[in-house]
């Protein structure tokens, strides 16, 4: 069984089931090889950045340093196994920055098993938002005071 991850847009409109998002939460071998174009592909702009810049940086200390090459190449892959392991939340992460909130997480074989899941279980129980919290208790009110102060606030 694989997990996916399930994404609504935030804004209720005609055709929100249609750009309902399923993110599946694994390890990605194509990000872990080809981390820069892996990047660019899933249009993961300031991740790109950030990790050219951690490489650059990286390469430099690592020079500066005189690290050996098998030590500088084990430094050097570390971002990119970064990036593998943490592929699914860099597309959630997008995903939110777009207006989708996270609305559920699914278990089932494949993408369309998730799906079938996922609608199935919304038509049951549609997803009901929170509701505001209920009003703090004032702190000036009288009331028992539990510790060594016999008064409130002091």
């Amino acid at each position: 069984m694989r997990t996916y991850l399930v994404y609504e847009p935030d804004a209720a409109t005609p055709d929100a089931a249609a750009r309902v998002a399923l993110v599946r939460d694994k390890f990605s071998w194509p990000a872990l090889f080809f981390t820069p174009v892996w990047l660019l592909l899933n249009r993961l702009w300031l991740a790109f950045v950030i990790f050219c810049a951690v490489e650059i940086l990286l390469a430099c200390a690592l020079y500066y340093f005189g690290l050996q090459d098998t030590a500088a190449d084990f430094v050097l892959l570390l971002p990119p196994l970064v990036v593998a392991f943490e592929a699914a939340q860099l597309k959630a992460f997008r995903l939110v920055r777009r207006g989708y909130r996270e609305a559920d997480a699914v278990l089932a074989d494949d993408l369309e098993g998730a799906e079938r899941r996922y609608f199935e279980r919304r038509e049951v129980a549609p997803i009901r938002r929170a509701s505001p919290a209920a009003p703090l208790p004032d702190s000036r009110a009288p009331g028992p005071v539990i510790g060594l102060f016999p008064e409130r606030g002091r």
